[in-house]
């Protein structure tokens, strides 16, 4: 019974192991080579890559700046990776801001004009200006981020600002 289960058990992991070929949809400005570049780990023109390198690859490809989203779909020995390379910011918009300059603002993002639309960095730039509202005393700032399509590689990136009223201390107390 125990030869039968480690039989059943090494079969399980040797088909969960099996090689994948691997194909990329949607490069239009990155190469193989670049992606070879990105994911130096394993050679993605290797045919029979098993599922761990398979990993290691999206994972490389998900830290890459170049690259702003990816999806694996597996379809019978075939491993089809669908990259959505970063988009370029053309311009940077700031609206509904009353208490502070755009320049202020755009000073301090780390997302820049004529760099990559990168994920995490939109998600600082978010905490970032909620940090410089909150020091003049706007607590409940809303901010919106939207990018507007420029070109088919560029994007206008808009920040849709919220300020609310600020908030004020009235009374102090001292017991």
């Amino acid at each position: 019974m125990k030869l039968i289960f480690n039989t059943l058990l090494l079969f399980l992991f040797c088909w969960n192991l099996s090689a994948l070929e691997i194909k990329f949809d949607g490069l239009k400005k990155l190469s193989l080579k670049d992606i070879q570049s990105i994911t130096s780990s394993h050679d993605i023109n290797q045919i029979d890559l098993n599922e761990l390198q398979l990993d290691d690859i999206i994972k490389d490809l998900y830290q890459s700046d170049l690259i702003y989203d990816v999806s694996l779909t597996i379809l019978n020995d075939r491993a089809i990776i669908e990259i959505i390379e970063s988009k370029i910011i053309e311009n940077i918009f700031i609206n509904g801001n009353i208490s502070l300059k755009n320049d202020i603002i755009i000073d301090n993002l780390n997302s820049k004009i004529n760099n990559p639309l990168i994920k995490k960095n939109i998600a600082h730039d978010i905490s970032l200006v909620k940090k410089i509202y909150s020091s003049l005393g706007y607590t409940n700032v809303d901010i919106n981020i939207v990018s507007e399509s420029y070109s088919e590689d560029r994007v206008n990136l808009i920040f849709n600002i919220s300020e609310g009223k600020i908030s004020k201390i009235i009374d102090i107390k001292f017991i």
